[in-house]
């Protein structure tokens, strides 16, 4: 749910140009919902979707990983939270939502 990891960098670091937009999209969301953070407002979000069986997150370190199970701790967004966002994502090319697409960095 975090796009390995790259919602959760900087703009700057992401893979192409709609990373401007997309990150400040998502900075006002977690401000509006009074989330702590991206990675908050995407699990809140995932756990929001009655089809959502399983959400997968990465890790490399103990410290990731107890912070993602916190986030866990948290409420999900609720309905109307749930909605208003699914609205306001915008439609993205596959190239930036799939990494096998992405520019390599070389």
């Amino acid at each position: 749910i975090f796009l390995q990891g790259v919602l959760m960098q900087q703009a700057d670091a992401w893979p192409l140009a709609e990373a401007a937009t997309v990150a400040g999209m998502l900075d006002g969301w977690v401000a509006r919902f009074g989330r702590e953070n991206r990675a908050d407002l995407c699990v809140a979000y995932a756990r929001a979707q009655d089809w959502i069986d399983v959400i997968v997150l990465g890790m490399e370190t103990t410290t990731q990983l107890q912070y993602n199970l916190a986030l866990f701790d948290k409420a999900p967004l609720n309905e109307n939270e749930r909605d208003a966002l699914a609205a306001a994502i915008p439609a993205l090319p596959d190239s930036f939502l799939n990494p096998a697409l992405w520019p390599n960095k070389g």
